[in-house]
């Protein structure tokens, strides 16, 4: 994979990150010739108030599969919006969706087909001390393949503890 980045933080409020290349894939069997593709992402983060921010991002690319002679190209959107609520409590408010079409990597082997992705995350997380942070998250998520048995919709809730160092 060849890629460039380029990262500019226009004022104190806003940044934007922009990521472009090549990947390169080629097979060992199967008889596919390699397969050359653009991969490209940009994310922009703004300070709307003193106390909240508001990301976007888009994301665009190709990799080896997790299933066996085929390779998946993926195409996601997330926006995320945090919000200071107090000085020791923050809230997360997440939203993503995004598209993977899979590909034959070997003569004669159908792909899985392509499947569609959205979720919606929420973090409610605490100060605890300087550099510790408790935080309790909610995600809904809801997967429509075009493969048989591959939809879901799942809800997950999770604590996790954090320390920076």
């Amino acid at each position: 994979q060849f890629q460039g980045r380029i990262a500019w933080r226009a004022t104190d409020k806003n940044s934007l990150v922009i990521h472009g290349g090549l990947e390169y894939l080629q097979f060992l069997s199967g008889g596919v010739a390699p397969m050359l593709t653009p991969v490209f992402g940009l994310a922009l983060q703004t300070q709307i108030a003193k106390k909240t921010s508001l990301s976007l991002s888009a994301d665009q690319g190709l990799s080896a599969s997790y299933f066996e002679n085929q390779t998946s190209e993926s195409t996601s959107f997330s926006v995320t919006l945090a919000q200071r609520l107090s000085g020791k409590l923050g809230l997360t408010l997440r939203g993503s969706y995004g598209t993977v079409t899979y590909t034959s990597s070997a003569t004669g082997v159908a792909a899985l087909g392509n499947y569609d992705y959205a979720s919606f995350t929420t973090r409610l997380t605490y100060a605890i001390i300087t550099r510790g942070s408790i935080s309790v998250t909610y995600q809904l998520s809801d997967n429509v393949s075009s493969a048989p048995g591959l939809s879901f919709t799942a809800n997950q809730v999770g604590l996790e503890l954090g320390y920076s160092f």
